[in-house]
C-alpha cells in the first residue's frame, strides 16, 4: 500500500513540474562551459553527448528561463 501512495505522489510531482518545464534539445559550444554549469543547476538534463561543435543536451527546462538558452536550441519548442 505505502508504494502505491508513493507511486501516486510521484505521477502528481511530475504533473505538476511538466506543466513549469520544456523539454529542449540544446547544441553548446565547448568554449561557453558555463551554460552547461547553469542548465545543470536549473534543470533536469536528460542526456548529454559530444561532438566536434560542442555538447549535445536534451534537459527539461524551467519555462521563465529558456531565454538564457534560446540561442543554442537545435530546433524551435513550441512554447
Amino acid at each position: 500500500k505505502k508504494n502505491m501512495h508513493l507511486d501516486l505522489l510521484k505521477t502528481k510531482i511530475e504533473e505538476y513540474f511538466a506543466g513549469k518545464n520544456v523539454d529542449l534539445e540544446l547544441l553548446i559550444p565547448y568554449a561557453e562551459g558555463s551554460a552547461i554549469t547553469l542548465l545543470h543547476e536549473i534543470a533536469m538534463v536528460q542526456s548529454t553527448e559530444y561532438n566536434e561543435v560542442g555538447t549535445l543536451i536534451k534537459a527539461s527546462v524551467p519555462r521563465e528561463e529558456i531565454n538564457k538558452f534560446k540561442k543554442y536550441m537545435l530546433e524551435e519548442t513550441t512554447i
